[in-house]
């Protein structure tokens, strides 16, 4: 039986033509192509949370936790059953809480001293949790009694706009409206007091850009989900960066492996080298690269290119020599370079090891378009590969 290697390439789709995916010089993607079978694929997204849901519909599991509680098992912590986790970025505001950078110029300079200081503070008789993760982002956990996950974002997206009060999501006829308003209260205190602690904070001295408030959004708590190895009856591994991913990896009982920073320079040697490790003593290994993602949120159209090219130089290149497997070529979500934000549609999919072979010679948004895969559902990939093993 061969085995199986998944590698999601982070937003590498783009709204822009010819995309950086199009300009991309990507011989050893385009020869998977020519020699493999292409399509499209709908990652069934349906919420907010493109990424992590993606991870998880790609896998096979359309139903899962939010994306806070995954990024919570990602960074190593373990919220109890009915704690409250959010994703979070250190970011920089204004003193009347303008967002100047939602990323605090993605410096990670004093986060960790940063971090200590917001962790263990109790709020209306909760414990509040706070860790800071990769790069600007952290995690936020409240464990108390009365919580609830139907809360909104601080966190208004965009620059220029004013930090969000957070407010129950549920109508006020709904019994649980009462728990989702003081959870929202909790979270909107947290906030106020991560802006008072860490605009005197003496960590901030060392850093070119302040990071002066915490910024939350994705609400997410624990669920119980079936283990990969007894859905599929492969022994699966995860090779990551960021900790969503990671988390995704963890929570499906996957041997996770955090390697590389998730930017455009992230070490893409140590992660091909973990992967020929993993592949010995798996049946499955998913490899995660963030790093196309990045560089088109900060709208860097020729960053993200070239990241794409030294992916396929230094990845793609060792994988197309792999026998014995079926190596799946994909993406999580469109990351648009001219709008800096996700988009929803298709993205390119190519299958390379199988019997089957098209007509299609290059690996792209619009090349693959006629390849003989169609459009395949996120959530029956699974399935479709291990008919081809």
């Amino acid at each position: 039986m061969k085995k199986i290697i998944l590698v999601t390439l982070d937003g590498a789709p783009d709204t822009m033509r010819p995309s950086p995916l199009e300009m991309a010089r990507t011989p050893n993607l385009d020869y998977m192509a020519e020699n493999g079978i292409c399509g499209l694929m709908d990652n069934e997204i349906t919420g907010k949370d493109f990424s992590e849901a993606a991870n998880f519909n790609i896998l096979g599991y359309l139903e899962h936790p939010g994306r806070g509680y995954t990024e919570a098992i990602g960074v190593g912590l373990n919220p109890g059953k009915y704690d409250i986790c959010f994703r979070c970025n250190f970011a920089t505001v204004t003193h009347d809480m303008i967002v100047l950078d939602r990323r605090a110029g993605r410096e990670e300079v004093g986060l960790d001293e940063m971090s200590e200081s917001l962790n263990g503070m109790r709020i209306k008789d909760c414990d509040i949790t706070f860790k800071h993760s990769i790069g600007h982002r952290g995690v936020l956990v409240i464990s108390g009694d009365e919580l609830s996950e139907h809360v909104s974002d601080t966190d208004p997206k965009k620059e220029g706009k004013k930090v969000k009060k957070s407010f129950a999501t549920l109508p006020e006829h709904h019994p649980e409206f009462p728990v989702a308003k003081r959870t929202a209260r909790i979270l909107n205190e947290f906030t106020d007091e991560s802006y008072r602690i860490l605009s005197k904070h003496e960590a901030n001295k060392k850093r070119n850009v302040m990071a002066n408030i915490i910024l939350s959004r994705t609400p997410g708590r624990y669920m119980e989900m079936k283990p990969f190895e007894k859905k599929y009856g492969l022994k699966g591994a995860c090779i990551a960066a960021v900790t969503g991913s990671i988390g995704v990896g963890k929570i499906l009982g996957l041997n996770a492996v955090q390697v590389g920073n998730g930017l455009t320079n992230t070490d893409l040697g140590a992660k091909i080298e973990q992967l020929f490790n993993l592949i010995k003593t798996h049946d499955f290994v998913w490899l995660h690269i963030k790093g196309a993602d990045v560089a088109a949120h900060d709208k860097k159209f020729t960053e993200k290119r070239l990241f794409l090219e030294r992916v396929d130089r230094e990845v793609f290149s060792q994988l197309i020599n792999i026998d014995n497997a079926l190596i799946v070529v994909t993406s999580d979500h469109i990351t648009s370079s001219q709008t800096g934000e996700h988009v929803l549609g298709y993205v390119p999919i190519l299958i390379y090891g199988a019997e089957e072979k098209d007509s299609v010679k290059k690996f792209d948004e619009e090349s693959v378009k006629f390849g003989d895969l169609g459009i395949i559902q996120a959530s029956n990939l699974m399935e479709k590969l291990i008919s081809l093993r």
